[in-house]
């Protein structure tokens, strides 16, 4: 029962802060032109961007030391 009273808070920072970044910014892509998104968009994306970049420097440590512990190459990589 915490634990679903600590989610539902959560949910409701997250709410909060993303109804205070709706502004519309400019995105200056590498190629194409500018794109006009809402702040919350690009803050999502950057976190997505970073979780998803941390997950994969885990796995990669975790297959290394998996690899050093056996000795076992992983074929196929």
């Amino acid at each position: 029962m915490l634990s679903l009273i600590l989610y539902m808070i959560a949910g409701a920072f997250i709410v909060l802060f993303a109804s205070q970044n709706l502004d519309v910014v400019t995105v200056f892509l590498v190629l194409g032109p500018p794109l006009q998104v809402p702040l919350i968009v690009v803050i999502g994306m950057s976190f997505m961007i970073g979780f998803v970049t941390a997950i994969m420097v885990v796995l990669r440590k975790a297959v290394k030391k998996q690899t050093r512990k056996t000795g076992h190459e992983i074929v196929g990589r």
